[in-house]
């Protein structure tokens, strides 16, 4: 029988207006303490966020950002993991602390989640997939939204 491993996870979430509470999941962070397991992905694609927020704002900080958040994560997990002392019993949240703390910034770690599987590479894909990629476009789908149907046929 395999065996089943313990993880947990944190969503990356980006509020770009704190007065109104929406938010939009731009990656995810995975973690197995057992195995010392560290992963990090975020969203390759802007579009998404700019369509959501109906804004055409720069997002290149937000990328930058997010990019220094997974390099870090991933290249260093290991020793992120050996250098904050984490055992066992260290939940995620303790750790993605250190990286971005809890205050009022645009981005921020949801609250920490748990599951178990068999093949953590396979989990970690999985929710990545549904909760982050979920709703994004691709780009060789043809958005049709009102506006555009109007200036087009209607100009």
């Amino acid at each position: 029988m395999s065996t089943k491993f313990k993880y947990s996870y944190q969503i990356i979430r980006y509020q770009h207006d704190r007065v109104t509470g929406e938010f939009i999941n731009v990656g995810l962070v995975f973690y197995s303490s057992t195995l010392k397991y560290l992963k990090c992905k975020v969203v390759g694609k802007y579009s998404r966020i700019s369509n959501f927020f109906n804004h055409s704002s720069d997002y290149s900080s937000l990328h930058k950002t997010l990019r220094y958040i997974e390099d870090n994560l991933n290249k260093k997990g290991v020793e992120l993991l050996d250098l904050f002392g984490i055992n066992e019993n260290t939940s995620l949240s303790v750790l993605t602390s250190e990286i971005l703390p809890k205050d009022n910034n645009a981005l921020y770690f949801s609250d920490e989640y748990s599951g178990i599987d068999y093949n953590l590479d396979g989990a970690f894909d999985d929710l990545f997939n549904r909760l982050i990629e979920y709703y994004s476009v691709d780009s060789n789908e043809q958005i049709t939204t009102d506006s555009a149907v109007w200036s087009k046929y209607y100009k």
